[in-house]
């Protein structure tokens, strides 16, 4: 919503100082003749507004894909967390081990769905991806927070 309302303003006043310059009097075109390289065309306000649009929509691409990245390499954090966890399980008697392969497992299946909804944030479009990403920051962090907790467990075993 913020980028539309940046876009709207930037429309609004391109439009607001080109526009001024248009006239529908017959003496247009002769002022049109006599124009300098300064004044502006109904053409080069729309050129410009486009423009402008493209740069706010790139910057808004590129903010997402910074997004997703930095939640990419996150979720690989993740992934040798519970490798790391997996393997320190294997080390335990059958009771233990088994305890602990299904707390991995769930976090594990929690880590896999978050790398799912990753791929619809970066697939998203507009401010889309933002509502996507508030709601994944919030399950990311939740999975963090409980891996968090589950290696300090592991750790204060006997």
């Amino acid at each position: 919503m913020r980028i539309v309302s940046i876009v709207m303003m930037l429309i609004g006043a391109v439009l607001v100082t080109g526009c001024h310059r248009s006239s529908t009097r017959p003496e247009a075109e002769k002022d049109a003749r006599n124009m300098s390289s300064n004044d502006v065309t109904l053409e080069d306000v729309h050129e410009k507004t486009a423009e402008a649009a493209d740069a706010v929509m790139a910057l808004a691409d590129q903010t997402k894909d910074d997004y997703v990245s930095q939640v990419r390499s996150e979720m690989n954090q993740v992934e040798k967390r519970l490798e790391t966890l997996r393997i320190q399980a294997k080390a335990l008697g059958a009771q233990g081990r088994e305890t602990w392969n299904k707390r991995i497992a769930k976090l594990a299946a929690k880590q896999q769905a978050l790398q799912e909804n990753l791929g619809g944030v970066a697939d998203s479009s507009g401010d889309a991806w933002r509502e996507l990403a508030r709601g994944m920051t919030e399950a990311r962090e939740e999975m963090v927070q409980a891996l968090q907790k589950a290696e300090a467990e592991f750790n204060e075993q006997p």
